[in-house]
């Protein structure tokens, strides 16, 4: 079970938790109802903190038979799904820290979101055997499964748009109201093998980073001049992965986080860079704002985009929660 830290020196802007995490962090997510971080790490476990102004507190926990790779909150924040490379998602309550079983593939779960449809709110899972499934939390089987064709690479959700990124650099668009079928395919933006994706605010469009430093702006409508792409975490000598997107709620700002350890900050509709956090000790691998747009967590940890030669074993993995400036937040 994880400990609790408190923010670091008087009047600091920034918490770290670096123990137990054991591995890299793969996903961090804020619950939609409280302050409350939960990050999945391939160390096996998925764990949830309460973050206040005394610190980080240990909430709850779930631990897989393999790596965690993802995870979200239910809709109301009771409750943390976590998604692992044993093909199992387990549902923890944070309240009581019960647990169980709510969905199941035949290869690791990649990504995990809510989505609502004409039924209600369902449970989406999108697995590397080229499925993603649909789920009643109420129901042992799944409600629906839809063929993408290739691994699910990542996956974001708001409302009842899906947007899933597979293997091959397609780009599928489901609507959640009609589960059973693709509404639409298009090739990636981007050259090279997709690595991350997150839905804009608004949930008119996507962002979409991958393994070449670079990330697309996407709108859902077809043609739109708005979208275009850029490159980032990346010298004139080294290209490095784009790991993770997150975007700001309230201001609409995003944020990229780079194989380079380092994040770096944007204003989208003005297609320009606002600040930039370097030199994080390790690559940034797991991004997420909370509900009110005021704090930015971040996980650093070794992304093996070197293989096992680049492995600094005296860089441990942690997590830092950082308060953010005005300027961080909003665009000028």
């Amino acid at each position: 079970m994880a400990i609790g830290f408190g923010w670091a020196g008087a009047g600091s802007t920034t918490l770290y938790i670096e123990s137990p995490l054991e591995d890299t962090v793969s996903e961090l997510a804020w619950s939609p109802r409280a302050n409350a971080l939960a990050a999945s790490s391939w160390d096996g476990q998925t764990r949830i903190w309460d973050v206040g102004a005394s610190g980080a507190a240990p909430k709850a926990y779930v631990a897989h038979d393999g790596p965690a790779l993802t995870c979200t909150w239910t809709p109301d924040g009771s409750s943390v799904v976590s998604g692992g490379a044993d093909t199992f998602a387990r549902l923890v309550d944070v309240n009581t820290n019960a647990k169980r079983e709510v969905a199941k593939h035949e290869e690791p779960i990649k990504a995990v979101r809510f989505v609502v449809c004409t039924g209600g709110t369902v449970l989406v899972t999108g697995s590397w055997d080229r499925t993603i499934k649909y789920w009643d939390l109420r129901q042992q089987q799944p409600i629906g499964v839809l063929d993408i064709g290739e691994k699910c690479y990542a996956m974001d959700a708001m409302a009842n748009n899906i947007v899933v990124a597979t293997s091959n650099r397609k780009i599928h668009y489901i609507n959640a109201n009609n589960p059973a079928t693709i509404s639409e395919t298009i090739n990636s933006p981007l050259k090279f093998q997709s690595k991350s994706l997150a839905i804009f605010p608004g949930n008119d469009g996507f962002a979409l980073g991958s393994i070449e430093g670079r990330v697309a702006i996407q709108y859902f409508v077809e043609g739109t001049k708005k979208n275009f792409a850029f490159r980032c975490h990346r010298t004139t000598k080294v290209i490095n992965t784009v790991n993770c997107l997150a975007f700001n709620p309230v201001a609409k700002t995003f944020a990229t986080g780079g194989g380079d350890g380092e994040i770096d900050i944007w204003d989208k509709d003005k297609r320009s860079k606002l600040t930039s956090w370097t030199d994080l000790g390790n690559a940034v691998t797991a991004m997420g704002y909370n509900s009110e747009g005021t704090h930015l967590a971040y996980a650093t940890g070794y992304d093996w985009s070197l293989g096992s030669t680049g492995m600094d074993p005296s860089k441990k993995p942690k997590i830092a929660i950082r308060k953010l400036r005005k300027d961080e937040k909003y665009c000028r």
